[in-house]
């Protein structure tokens, strides 16, 4: 069965994972989505582009229009065009889920996130593995630190691209 390696964003997390999944021969997909919220953007696209195009990995683009998420909570709506945008590729090749490159340094972020918030919930982190709208959701990479996942890269000449919002305080998942 296929898997769709999802939100591939061209980072050192998701280009690690997918070259991972190469490596240990996953029949993979791809999916990436623009935004289109900063003006290095196409970068993003060209590094995930030609590691597809090299590996002869399917290569799926989604550009979003300003219009989209002009209205309320952007990281929500984000979310659900992302999740949208896998679920008509899950069915599309019948994959039998959808790897996300969520990292420990993510796991530890989001918890802080919910106790910040003073979010109750039963679990305060990213779960290695959920159902959402239907995909099973895999994130492997829980236990591996940001750092070593750009090691990994820069050790294998894995192309990345740093996103540099990343680095700016403007949403609270910075």
């Amino acid at each position: 069965s296929d898997v769709c390696s999802s939100d591939l964003s061209g980072g050192c997390d998701s280009m690690a994972l997918l070259d991972l999944l190469v490596t240990h021969h996953y029949h993979v997909i791809v999916a990436h989505v623009n935004y289109q919220l900063r003006n290095d953007t196409e970068l993003d696209y060209q590094v995930v582009h030609d590691y597809c195009q090299s590996h002869e990995v399917p290569f799926h683009y989604k550009e979003v229009s300003h219009d989209d998420y002009q209205e309320g909570n952007f990281q929500a709506i984000a979310r659900n065009i992302r999740y949208q945008f896998y679920q008509e590729l899950y069915k599309q090749y019948h994959a039998s889920g959808v790897i996300l490159g969520h990292h420990f340094d993510d796991h530890v972020e989001t918890i802080y996130m919910y106790l910040e918030r003073g979010s109750e919930s039963d679990y305060i982190g990213i779960q290695e593995k959920s159902i959402v709208k239907g995909m099973m959701i895999i994130r492997p990479l829980l236990h591996v630190y940001k750092r070593d996942l750009r090691s990994y890269c820069e050790h294998h000449q894995i192309a990345y691209h740093d996103d540099y919002t990343n680095f700016q305080t403007d949403f609270t998942r910075d």
